[in-house]
C-alpha cells in the first residue's frame, strides 16, 4: 500500500509546485517585464529600420541651389553662410563642380578674417586659436605667419583691422576715403587743385588697363601680402589692401613704420570725370602736392591731414577716363615719430616703390 501512495504523491507535489510558481507575484512580474523589454526592442527596431529607409531614399539636397546660394553670400561678404552651403554639397558630392576646392578657399578666408576680428577686438587667446586652425589649411596663408611672429614678440598692432579703408571702421570721420574710391572723397571740386598746376595724366602714351578695375589688382605685390580685394562700387571702382609680408627684424619693422597699403582703381565712362576726382583728391591734401613722374606718366604725390587719417600718404594720377590712387597708411612707429621729414620719405618712398611694382 505504500508503494501504491509514493507515485500519487510525487504528482501532488508536483502540482502543488506549480500552483505556488502561478499564485507567485513575483512570476508575474519577471514574465511583465521580460515582454515589456521585447516590446521596446521591437519598436525601436521598427523605429530605425523606418528612419533609415527615409534617410536612404531621401532626394539628395539642390546642389545647384547652394552652390549659388553660396556664390551669392560670397558677394555679400557672408564668409560663414557660404561656408555652411559648401559643407552641405562637400558632404554628399564632394566632385560637384569646385565645391570642395572653393570650401577649403572660403574656409581660409574666414578664418583670416575671424583672426583680424579677434586682433582689433584685443582678443588674442582667440586669434591664436583661429591661426592654429588656419595652419592645418595653409600655413603660410597672406601674411598668417607674420602675424604669429609679431604676436609672440607682442608687436602686433592691434589697430591694423579698422585701417581698412571701404568700410565703416575706416577711422576717417571726415567722410572721405583715403584709398581714393571715386564715388565718396574729397571736397568739393570748385576748390581746384592746392598747387595750381595742370594736374598729371598719363594721356594716350601710356599703357590703358585692358580688364576690369578688380581684375587689375595685383594678388602678387612684391614684398606684400594682399589682405583683401573688394568692388567698392560694380563695376567700376575697385580697391586691394596690402601688408608687409614677413618674419625678419626688417619686415617686422616696416610693418611699424607702414601699418597698410591701398592700391584703389575708377573706370569713369569719361576723361573729363576721371580729371575731375584727379582734383578733388588732390585737393584734400594738407601741403602742396608734388609731381613726380613715374611709370612714363606724371603723378600727384600728397599727405592727409593728420585729424582726417594718420597722416596717410598718397599718390595719384590718371590714365585717360582711369583713376589711380596708391596709399600708404602708416604703422605706429611713424605715427608716434616727431621728425616729420623722415615720415614723408619713408611713406614717399613706399607709395612709389608699391606703383613701380604695380606698373601702371
Amino acid at each position: 500500500m505504500d508503494q501504491d501512495l509514493k507515485p500519487h504523491s510525487h504528482k501532488k507535489d508536483s502540482k502543488n509546485t506549480i500552483s505556488a510558481w502561478l499564485d507567485n507575484k513575483t512570476f508575474y512580474t519577471v514574465i511583465f517585464l521580460i515582454l515589456a523589454a521585447l516590446a521596446i526592442v521591437l519598436v525601436f527596431y521598427l523605429f530605425s529600420s523606418r528612419n533609415t529607409h527615409r534617410r536612404l531614399n531621401a532626394p539628395p539636397p539642390n546642389y545647384s541651389a547652394l552652390y549659388n546660394d553660396a556664390n551669392k553670400a560670397l558677394k555679400k561678404k557672408d564668409l560663414d553662410k557660404a561656408q555652411q552651403d559648401l559643407q552641405k554639397i562637400v558632404l554628399t558630392n564632394p566632385k560637384y563642380k569646385d565645391a570642395k576646392k572653393k570650401l577649403v578657399s572660403v574656409t581660409e578666408e574666414n578664418l583670416y578674417q575671424k583672426i583680424l576680428k579677434s586682433l582689433k577686438e584685443g582678443n588674442i587667446k582667440n586669434a591664436q586659436k583661429y591661426l592654429d586652425q588656419l595652419a592645418l589649411y595653409d600655413p603660410n596663408y597672406k601674411d598668417s605667419q607674420a602675424i604669429r611672429a609679431d604676436i609672440k614678440d607682442g608687436t602686433y598692432d592691434s589697430g591694423l583691422a579698422g585701417n581698412i579703408p571701404g568700410s565703416n571702421n575706416t577711422g576717417n570721420n571726415s567722410g572721405t576715403n583715403p584709398s581714393g574710391g571715386g564715388s565718396n572723397g574729397g571736397t568739393n571740386p570748385s576748390s581746384g587743385n592746392s598747387s595750381g598746376t595742370t594736374p598729371p595724366d598719363g594721356g594716350s602714351n601710356v599703357n590703358e588697363p585692358t580688364e576690369s578695375p578688380l581684375a587689375i589688382l595685383p594678388v602678387d605685390l612684391s614684398g606684400y601680402n594682399m589682405l583683401q580685394k573688394q568692388w567698392l562700387k560694380e563695376p567700376s571702382d575697385a580697391e586691394a589692401v596690402y601688408r608687409a609680408k614677413g618674419n625678419t627684424d626688417k619686415d617686422k619693422k616696416r610693418r611699424l613704420n607702414v601699418d597698410l597699403v591701398v592700391i584703389n582703381i575708377v573706370k569713369y565712362d569719361s576723361k573729363a570725370k576721371a580729371q575731375k576726382q584727379l582734383f578733388i583728391k588732390e585737393g584734400n591734401f594738407s601741403d602742396n602736392s608734388e609731381v613726380i613722374s613715374i611709370n612714363g606718366h606724371d603723378a600727384y604725390y600728397g599727405r592727409y591731414p593728420k585729424e582726417e587719417f594718420p597722416r596717410a600718404s598718397i599718390l595719384t594720377w590718371t590714365i585717360n577716363d582711369w583713376f589711380f590712387s596708391v596709399t600708404a597708411i602708416p604703422g605706429k612707429w611713424l605715427i608716434s615719430n616727431s621728425d616729420s621729414s623722415y615720415v614723408n620719405d619713408y611713406l614717399k618712398t613706399t607709395v612709389t616703390d608699391v606703383t613701380k611694382a604695380f606698373g601702371f
